[in-house]
């Protein structure tokens, strides 16, 4: 009974709970009330001059997760003795009680002292330099920085050196260090840029702790941060903690382009970029230490965020990026002076809200033309901010770190390879000659007796579709058998220095292929079906699926309507417009599905999809999307309104 009223009620805690409250809510993050905190500190540290003088109070509920209320604390800065009658009145009212031990009031420098000892004497509660730890944090940091986030350097040691290292495997290790010690410093990466001294110092923890076996020393075989790029590029996944510290702050940056509503950013714009975005934003004068910690995370954000496309009244032609990536997400033709502040409106028919075709062909090069038209307009939605890496535009830690460890391998790949063949050291290697026409090559070609020497090709790809097509099935997976083992003897002749002799290949590829065929013994598959625990309403099922070309965006869709009797009814089939990722054809396609059905007069269905995170998104409206997605999913709903019974259920290929 308490999940159900907790479902119900999720969607109204929103409107109902103080902006002030930035935790356990959706879309908010415990984290704003810290740069909130901090950037107080920081203003009550460096107010120096002026008659005025300035206070914050720090105050301790005896009881857990409550909240002052701010109606009880308007009239804080009016005089200490209200303070205190607002303090007694909050406790009799709410039933909480204020924990004057535990509270205690900072004073900015400009304040006498007489005036600090006088309000904290009628406050009954202790003078503090500063907020001291605000939320488990410092909430101000000043030039000795390293000295400040010590703790984290020492609770981390402290834990590692806690553990026994001649019990534990090096999987054991891997999995102490990912989930225990790498998750240590995340709350504080998640708001502050920790010195990179300490990250370096935490990292030589780490990587002792993981080369260290009992009492021995151990050999460091592999430097740390060749450890930490992703498995699949030849790592171990152990994080980078600068990159992954960057990336941490990223997520406070992005939000405040997506949610500009929350206090925290607004707070920082009015302090740091006024009149600005914050795209646009500078360091600036005087800055906390927080502000500087996001501004380092700047270049990330701005390279990765995109313009989403409404009614175009608040994008700039010229100044934001909204077109696809190739080349540039910015306009690429030369921005006349009369037009730099344009906005996108103005590319658009009011009458048709669709692109002008005449006003495009006028002012951009073709090139510019034939991106735009691909951008999909929606005057009933405000422009917006995205993060282009994910297709919910959703800004995302891993995604990010990730992008950011594979350019730092970009830039530090300095290894000179040898074009020689080492197979044959006759020629110069490619796929092609590596796999088919090196000498060693044909040998073991030979002894399997495959037709398949004599296509004559410069591309290896074309040569595999040549042979896949006078080749039978079975012969077709001793191929790719024998292409596998060939490659292997190649890895063997660069990384060993020797290689297998070819009839041993050959018998080799035979026996993975028998191995294989017993392995995967074809059984009969049961008819796909609905994901359990669904419940189909009406006699009628209809198929939505959709095709996507991720190098040209094109996307295609197919439906099929299916009787309950099994029986065919009817299809559809077309062409969607240009698509930024697979879940918007996804989406493109069950929203033709929605408006082929209606235009059918059918209202009760069972829609059934192979996209699992389509139906979350459809059904989880609680959780925003900010891509293009998010506006074919609304469109996807609004049409959903109009059936009488209608469900989308998951089923697998």
């Amino acid at each position: 009974m308490a999940k159900m009223l907790a479902n119900r009620m999720k969607t109204l805690m929103g409107d109902l709970i103080s902006e002030s409250q930035s935790a356990f809510i959706p879309g908010r993050l415990i984290t704003d009330n810290i740069l909130v905190a901090a950037e107080v500190g920081h203003y009550l540290n460096r107010k120096q001059c002026g008659v005025v003088g300035w206070s914050a109070q720090k105050l301790d509920m005896s009881k857990a997760y409550d909240r002052m209320e701010w109606t009880f604390l308007e009239r804080m800065l009016i005089e200490a003795s209200v303070i205190k009658q607002c303090l007694v009145r909050y406790d009799k009212l709410s039933g909480q009680v204020v924990n004057y031990n535990k509270s205690n009031i900072c004073f900015s420098r400009n304040t006498h002292e007489e005036d600090r000892t006088q309000v904290a004497s009628c406050l009954e509660v202790e003078q503090a330099t500063n907020f001291e730890k605000y939320l488990g944090l410092p909430s101000f940091v000043g030039r000795n920085k390293r000295d400040v986030f010590s703790y984290v350097e020492e609770k981390i040691s402290q834990r590692i050196g806690s553990w026994s290292k001649k019990l534990l495997s090096q999987a054991g290790k891997e999995v102490l260090l990912k989930s225990v010690a790498q998750s240590m410093p995340t709350f504080s990466m998640s708001v502050f840029l920790l010195p990179e001294t300490i990250c370096q110092s935490i990292e030589r923890t780490m990587n002792k702790f993981w080369w260290e076996n009992g009492r021995e020393r151990g050999i460091h075989w592999k430097a740390w941060d060749r450890l930490c790029f992703p498995k699949k590029f030849g790592g171990l996944g152990f994080k980078e903690l600068r990159a992954f510290n960057l990336a941490m702050l990223g997520k406070q940056a992005c939000r405040f382009l997506t949610n500009p509503g929350s206090l925290a950013a607004r707070i920082y714009k009015a302090r740091y970029y006024p009149t600005t975005s914050f795209v646009d934003a500078t360091i600036g004068n005087c800055p906390s230490f927080c502000w500087r910690s996001i501004m380092a995370a700047h270049a990330i954000v701005t390279a990765g965020v995109r313009r989403r496309i409404g009614n175009g009244q608040t994008t700039l032609i010229w100044g934001h990026p909204w077109l696809p990536d190739n080349p540039s997400p910015l306009v690429q033709t030369d921005i006349p002076e009369e037009l730099r502040e344009a906005r996108i409106a103005g590319l658009i028919d009011p009458r048709t809200n669709t692109w002008d075709p005449l006003i495009l062909s006028d002012l951009f090069i073709l090139e510019d033309v034939n991106r735009i038209i691909m951008i999909p307009v929606s005057p009933d939605y405000d422009d917006s901010w995205y993060w282009m890496g994910d297709p919910k535009g959703t800004y995302t830690v891993k995604t990010t770190l990730i992008g950011v460890l594979l350019e730092i391998l970009r830039i530090t790949q300095r290894v000179e390879v040898d074009p020689i063949c080492p197979m044959c050291a006759l020629d110069h290697e490619d796929v092609l000659h590596a796999l088919v026409f090196c000498e060693y090559s044909t040998l073991i070609w030979n002894i399997t007796q495959l037709p398949i020497t004599n296509i004559a090709t410069d591309s290896f790809s074309t040569w595999l579709m040549g042979a896949l097509a006078v080749l039978t099935e079975e012969k077709s997976r001793l191929l790719v058998a024998v292409l596998y083992h060939i490659w292997r003897g190649r890895n063997s002749a660069v990384w060993k220095g020797a290689m297998m002799r070819p009839a041993d290949v050959a018998r080799g590829a035979t026996a993975s292929m028998q191995a294989y065929g017993s392995a995967h013994h074809r059984q009969a598959l049961p008819d796909p079906t609905p994901m359990t625990g669904t419940k189909t309403h009406g006699n009628l099922r209809c198929y939505v699926d959709a095709g996507f070309q991720q190098g040209t965006g094109e996307a295609t869709y197919g439906i099929v309507l299916i009787s309950q009797e099994e029986s065919f009814i009817a299809a559809k089939n077309g062409k969607s417009p240009f698509c930024f990722s697979p879940l918007m054809a996804e989406a493109l396609a069950y929203k033709e599905a929605l408006s082929w059905l209606l235009e059918r007069n059918i209202t009760s269905v069972c829609l059934l999809t192979d996209c699992m995170v389509l139906r979350s998104a459809v059904q989880q409206q609680n959780t925003p999307i900010y891509s293009y997605v998010g506006v074919m999913v609304d469109q996807c709903r609004t049409l959903m309104s109009l059936f009488s019974h209608i469900s989308l259920n998951y089923v697998p290929r």
